[in-house]
């Protein structure tokens, strides 16, 4: 594990970038990284267009994070606009999702129990809702959408 802190500058970035295999950016309230999602966001994006593997994962506000740079725009992002504090929920799978290589090797047993037990945790009061998703052709290209939730 490598830290990258939301202050070094771009070329410290850059230098730190070229020796890992890949960026997990937290969530939390307190997350300082606008600006550096948005660069690793693109290096990571270039990376994977030149056939060199380097996974990006987004846990809460730094998947939101990973959207508005997909997107290009915070308008993808609502603030306050869900309720969601504290709350265990089941997946909604997507058709997508059995074929996805996030999903593919979970044992059936598993596939059926994140659909219909609550083993998700959920804390967010911000998200991007399906209806921006699908209306930004920036994510639409970008991502494929394996679950959501309603809360």
């Amino acid at each position: 594990v490598v830290p990258l802190h939301w202050n070094c500058p771009k070329a410290d970035l850059h230098k730190s970038l070229a020796t890992l295999n890949g960026v997990l950016f937290p969530g939390g309230a307190g997350l300082r990284l606008e600006w550096r999602v948005w660069e690793i966001f693109k290096l990571a994006v270039r990376a994977n267009a030149e056939g060199e593997v380097f996974p990006l994962w987004g846990t809460c506000l730094g998947f939101e994070l990973m959207l508005v740079a997909a997107a290009g725009s915070w308008d993808v992002r609502c603030s306050k606009c869900f309720d969601a504090e504290d709350i265990a929920l089941p997946l909604n799978l997507t058709a997508d999702a059995r074929v996805s290589a996030m999903f593919s090797l979970f044992p059936e047993d598993l596939f059926k129990a994140v659909q219909s037990q609550p083993l998700t945790a959920n804390f967010h009061s911000s998200g991007t809702a399906p209806a921006s998703f699908r209306s930004s052709a920036a994510l639409r290209n970008t991502f494929t959408v394996l679950a959501t939730n309603l809360d």
